[in-house]
């Protein structure tokens, strides 16, 4: 959903920076009518050259498959998280929540 995107894109952001992300944000960011993608598909292209040489391709179905998979993973990681702040009687978002999250679900 749009709304997850924006949440999970800013989420994901905050906590390579090491800020914190407060869930209430959600709100605001639902009503901003464009969301930036979580990744363009011109990243994903220049990580597979970058790994396969110059003139690697990738199949369009393995893009698409990719994509989808890269904005779920956000997603699923933002709301979890958001679960385990809720959990600790937060409405701040911290990094721990994240890695808790992806250490248990994701096994990374």
């Amino acid at each position: 959903s749009a709304h997850a995107k924006s949440a999970a894109a800013a989420a994901a952001s905050n906590a390579r920076l090491g800020n914190q992300f407060h869930p209430n944000m959600a709100m605001a960011m639902q009503e901003s009518s464009e969301v930036p993608p979580l990744l363009r598909r011109s990243q994903l292209q220049e990580i597979v050259k970058t790994v396969g040489g110059a003139h690697a391709t990738v199949d369009p179905a393995v893009e698409d498959f990719l994509y989808d998979l890269a904005e779920e993973f956000v997603e699923s990681v933002v709301y979890h998280g958001c679960l385990m702040a809720k959990h600790r009687n937060s409405d701040v978002l911290e990094t721990s929540d994240l890695k808790l999250h992806i250490e248990h679900q994701w096994g990374l």
